[in-house]
Parts: structure tokens; C-alpha cells; sequence
């Protein structure tokens, strides 16, 4: 020939692009990785099944609870140190909701794969549920 490679069919160009090397390379498919992605599949899945069974039950529960126990600060039965509720919780005093909600997009952007399997695992759960 002169020299020239033959030009690629379509379906040798999916071969090589979709071969599992080469996934495993793009989406840094480790054995680590794999199961964290399973782990955290597994949690969405046991929770969307829990919230489809007992979801009402539960937030019921919290707000029944939490009612309670600002009715009993309110007429000063009880008193709650809430800096010590903060550390015992691991929120600093200094955090707000905002700043919260940007570690937590933070966490989603580093773990992509893990925040996809908890969002299908829940899913899959709440309709099996």
C-alpha cells in the first residue's frame, strides 16, 4: 500500500472506545472505587426501601419529637446547650446551611460515582418498597 492506514469501520471505533481497559482507565474503575460505588448503591437501596415502608411513621416521629422538646425549652423544663448539640454533631458554631451545603457539593463532585449509586440504590429501593 502507500503507506496509509485503512480507515476505521464504526463498529471497530465502539470497540476501541468502549473496551473495558479502557472504561476502567476513563472512570478510574479500581477495586476500591468498585466497592465504594457498591457500598453506597446498597445504602440508597435500604434506604428507599425504609422510607417507602415506614416514611410517614418516621416523620411523624421527628416531629412529634421535636415539638416536644421545643415546647419543653420554651416553658424552660429542659435546657439544651445547642454549641454543645453543634460539637457533638461536628458543625462548628461559625458554619451556616450555605456554607454546609457547599461541602456537601464538594463530596458529590469527588465521589460522582458513589453519589450516583446512593441516588439509584434509593430509587430502585423506594420502588421495590
Amino acid at each position: 500500500m502507500n503507506g496509509q492506514s485503512e480507515p476505521q469501520g464504526w463498529l471497530d471505533t465502539l470497540k476501541q472506545t468502549f473496551s473495558l481497559e479502557e472504561l476502567g482507565k476513563r472512570f478510574d474503575l479500581s477495586l476500591n472505587n468498585i466497592l465504594e460505588m457498591s457500598a453506597y448503591l446498597g445504602i440508597g437501596f435500604i434506604s428507599g426501601f425504609l422510607v417507602k415502608k415506614y416514611g410517614r411513621y418516621v416523620v411523624c416521629a421527628v416531629l412529634i419529637a421535636g415539638l416536644s422538646i421545643w415546647g419543653l425549652e420554651h416553658l424552660n423544663i429542659i435546657t439544651i446547650d445547642w454549641a454543645r448539640a453543634k460539637d457533638v454533631i461536628g458543625v462548628s458554631d461559625t458554619q451556616t446551611v450555605q456554607s454546609l451545603w457547599g461541602i456537601y457539593i464538594a463530596w458529590v463532585k469527588e465521589h460522582i460515582f458513589a453519589a450516583a449509586g446512593v441516588v439509584i440504590g434509593f430509587l430502585v429501593g423506594y420502588r421495590v418498597g
